[in-house]
């Protein structure tokens, strides 16, 4: 991928110059060969360390970034960690259970994660912290998305892909992405 502003016969024919000359590559990128193992239930981890900042979080199996059910993980991760709107940040921090809430999905060529977390102060209770936490991203069936939180996750969507059209090297760099996605 070449971003930016650039001469495009001049960037072909370096192109052509630096990588021409290379042959195809005659084998075949070796399959996965890895599976993760079925999941037969709830897994916990506890780190203890020093420090003045708690942190409780969950991590949930996703598709793969090309499957269709990508996009709905996508607006519910969304739906969850917008600030300060999202169903998280109104949960844990308004509630003052804890001092920041957030969390990441990666759209991936295989099957990957969603996780979310709070950031909780030493003198809270973090239990209070994670019972919130996972009530609230769990909770979809009991508290269905609303119509509106569906449109500000979208628009958010849409206003970050507009912005990344501005950027030539994200952009570049997004493409590069989607290609390694298949």
């Amino acid at each position: 991928l070449i971003a930016g502003k650039f001469d495009e016969a001049r960037a072909l024919e370096a192109v052509a110059r630096t990588f021409g000359q290379l042959a195809r590559p005659k084998r075949a990128l070796r399959a996965t060969y890895t599976a993760e193992p079925p999941q037969d239930g709830e897994r916990t981890v506890v780190l203890r360390r020093v420090g003045d900042v708690q942190i409780v979080a969950a991590m949930y199996h996703i598709p793969p970034g090309s499957h269709p059910d990508f996009v709905p993980v996508d607006l519910m991760t969304q739906i969850l960690i917008a600030q300060p709107s999202g169903r998280l940040h109104k949960a844990l921090v308004e509630s003052g259970k804890a001092t920041v809430a957030f969390g990441a999905e990666r759209q991936t060529r295989e099957a990957g994660s969603v996780y979310f977390g709070a950031s909780v102060a030493k003198t809270l209770p973090l239990d209070a912290a994670r019972e919130t936490l996972l009530a609230t991203v769990e909770g979809f069936a009991a508290r269905p998305v609303t119509d509106e939180e569906l449109e500000r996750a979208r628009t958010k969507i849409k206003n970050d892909i507009e912005q990344l059209l501005t950027n030539s090297r994200s952009l570049a760099l997004t493409l590069s992405e989607f290609v390694a996605m298949g």
